[in-house]
């Protein structure tokens, strides 16, 4: 399980970089950058980080929409495999 925790946090850091650079103020009030295709999903899958956090798979939530969707996955291994290639 400490391998998840730091490919998680690894994850989580990188693509609320990108969110950041792309403009966007990410806090607890405003907004979060989400996971479509879920970290411990492509944990699963054994996906690199290039894939994980590609733009294909993130998207920005306002903060109460991202806390009310809970773990819920918006795609599928295939289907970001796909739209990355």
């Amino acid at each position: 399980m400490k391998d998840f925790r730091h490919y998680a946090r690894r994850m989580r850091s990188r693509a609320q970089k990108w969110a950041k650079e792309q403009g966007y103020e990410l806090g607890q009030q405003t907004f979060h950058v989400d996971h479509k295709l879920s970290i411990l999903d492509a944990w699963h899958a054994g996906l690199p980080e290039s894939v994980v956090n590609h733009p294909a798979n993130l998207q920005i939530l306002e903060a109460k929409r991202n806390s009310s969707k809970g773990a819920n996955i918006t795609i599928t291994v295939e289907e970001l495999l796909r739209l990355i290639n």
